[in-house]
């Protein structure tokens, strides 16, 4: 009698295209909780190759078991599969996932698994409780999928865990903060934080989150932002793996950030930027839920954003595989080496041969036709090596620590967040404003310390409000000059514009002297630091910047031509001019104005 068994179960989900189905489908995490699967609990190594292991150890209606599970293999959205091998329990094998295809503008999906039973008589047990969950798993998707498309509502709501006793009391308190910086984004956080599913509210990604609801990104950020102050969530350092894009561990504290980071599922080390790896999210307060935090699977092939296959090859095992790619750019690379390979879609041929060694993978350049391609991998070293093709650059629902530490809204409600002594985290790029206010000596010498610097104190307030307006923060002020950090240098562009016209205001007024404020930018990549328990930037770009401001003649904006190459305001002059500065070569620089 054969110990094996093999189960499947097929269903249609109507008018879902295999896109969106994958959504649903390939979070295993949430499909094996929908089933009825008890929580793991998990130890996670890597293994040689990159290939990686876990020992998870559950109890439900089996006796406790214990297997290794290698990484989920996935073509997106086609098909997904895992394969464990037991150490313990009646199992010795386990290989199941799903397919699926797009027929006549429905999807048509499979569940299905194959067991190798240790102990044979529990075969029909076996074959019946796989049958049961994955018709289970089938129901309630195809219900919710349903009520999804009558009401938009989310396809996985399990029960959530009720508010703690005086939760109710804290969330109307703490919206009460919320709704006057974000009134817009306060209903729709609320109503998340009282009754979202457990799994989300345990990991909230903040463009994730605007993208649902169909707000402005910067909106949703700084609600939770709010909310983490008002005690409703608690805010997390998540530090991703570059290779699976998952975190590989988070920290509460930027102090606690270290620049080099290991992803044990994928046996890789790192270095940790700001604007790459280090993702800020936020979990649901403990005073608010009590939500243990659980897991139902460890590879979810669906929390792979960006990634479009996935495979483990054998030594020396060749394979080829069907993907649709869109146009754009993609990395090809191994879970343990840095080295990967340009994929570049648009146009091209259809199919291509990549050899993955020691090193990486070769060729390092490929160009191929958008659309349904063929890739034809093989594995030259003599180990299990997994490989992976994904979008290259960050993820654009990211929302990326050097984006968040800019902000003046963190900078105000979370000024002790700065990094360790010593510690340097990178940024790839970052606009950095100064500005320089004209003569402010002669000012105090003119009218008096208090006069004088109430003066000044008003402007520093305009400041600050044109810098918040337009996403960026001030770094620090500098006797009567500001340094201000923004995303863009159209962001600073537009930031020194509404300075420049809050300016104006502030010397119309009846008996106001007549400031003049000098503006310099420059833009590039730098490293944030702790300075003075404050977060600060240091590097060239900084330099640069802040040697730009008393170029200016205090009617225009001093911006370093590379820079310049990012704006497009019609209603500015672009004169170019260059200037040889100390401890700088010659720089080629541009003074926007605007037009008379």
């Amino acid at each position: 009698m054969s110990s094996l068994i093999r189960v499947e179960h097929e269903f249609v989900l109507p008018g879902v295209t295999p896109d969106q189905a994958w959504i649903w489908l390939a979070d295993t995490n949430r499909l094996n909780q929908l089933g009825g699967l008890p929580p793991v609990d998990t130890v996670v190594e890597g293994a040689p190759g990159g290939a990686t292991r876990s020992r998870v150890k559950t109890r439900g209606f089996f006796p406790p078991m214990a297997w290794r599970e290698g990484p989920f293999e996935f073509v997106r959205p086609r098909y997904h599969v895992v394969e464990r091998t037991f150490t313990r329990g009646p199992l010795r094998f386990f290989r199941g996932g799903m397919r699926q295809q797009q027929t006549d503008g429905d999807t048509r999906a499979t569940l299905f698994a194959e067991f190798d039973l240790r102990w044979r008589v529990l075969a029909s047990i076996v074959r019946w409780d796989a049958q049961r969950r994955m018709r289970k798993m089938a129901e309630r998707v195809q219900t919710a999928v349903a009520r999804w498309h009558e009401t938009g509502a989310p396809v996985y709501a399990p029960p959530a865990t009720p508010l703690a006793p005086g939760g109710q009391g804290r969330l109307r308190t703490g919206l009460e903060i919320v709704r006057e910086k974000a009134p817009v984004v306060a209903g729709r956080l609320g109503a998340l934080l009282e009754s979202g599913p457990d799994l989300e509210v345990l990991r909230l990604r903040p463009f994730e989150l605007a993208d649902q609801w169909k707000l402005p990104r910067l909106d949703v950020l700084r609600a939770l932002l709010y909310a983490a102050r008002a005690g409703l969530v608690d805010l997390h350092w998540d530090i991703n793996c570059p290779h699976c894009r998952l975190p590989a561990y988070h920290e509460d504290t930027l102090a606690a950030l270290e620049p080099e980071a290991h992803c044990d599922v994928c046996d890789y080390s790192f270095a940790a930027t700001f604007h790459e790896t280090v993702e800020v999210t936020f979990a649901i307060a403990p005073a608010l839920r009590s939500i243990k935090p659980v897991a139902f699977c460890l590879g979810a092939p669906a929390r792979r954003d960006g990634v479009f296959l996935q495979a483990v090859l054998a030594p020396r095992e060749k394979r080829d595989f069907t993907i649709h790619l869109p146009a754009g750019d993609y990395d090809v690379d191994r879970a343990d080496a840095s080295k990967a390979a340009h994929l570049h879609v648009g146009e091209g041929p259809r199919e291509a041969e990549l050899r993955i060694t020691r090193a990486g993978v070769e060729p390092d350049e490929i160009a191929l036709g958008a659309g349904e391609v063929t890739l034809t991998k093989r594995n030259d070293g003599d180990v299990s090596t997994r490989v992976q093709i994904g979008r290259r650059g960050p993820r654009d629902d990211f929302a990326s620590a050097a984006l968040v530490t800019r902000l003046q809204d963190f900078r105000d409600l979370f000024s002790a967040q700065v990094l360790a002594p010593g510690v340097r985290m990178g940024i790839a790029s970052i606009a950095i404003l100064f500005t320089d206010l004209h003569a402010s000596t002669a000012l105090y010498e003119r009218l008096g310390d208090a006069p004088a610097y109430a003066n000044v104190r008003d402007h520093f307030a305009v400041l600050a409000d044109a810098v918040r307006a337009h996403a960026g923060g001030i770094v620090k002020t500098i006797g009567d000059a500001v340094m201000a950090a923004f995303a863009t240098p159209e962001d600073a562009v537009q930031a020194a514009l509404a300075m420049r016209q809050a300016l104006d205001e502030l010397n119309a007024r009846p008996n106001a002297p007549k400031l003049v404020m000098k503006i310099g930018l420059h833009a590039g990549a730098c490293i944030a630091v702790n300075a003075n328990d404050r977060l600060d930037y240091f590097g060239r770009t900084v330099n640069l910047a802040a040697r730009l401001a008393p170029l200016s003649n205090g009617k225009d904006i001093v911006i370093s031509a590379s820079a310049a190459r990012e704006i497009s305001n019609p209603a500015l002059d672009h004169e170019p001019f260059e200037r040889e500065l100390k401890g700088l070569e010659t720089q080629s620089l541009v003074r926007l104005a605007p037009k008379n």
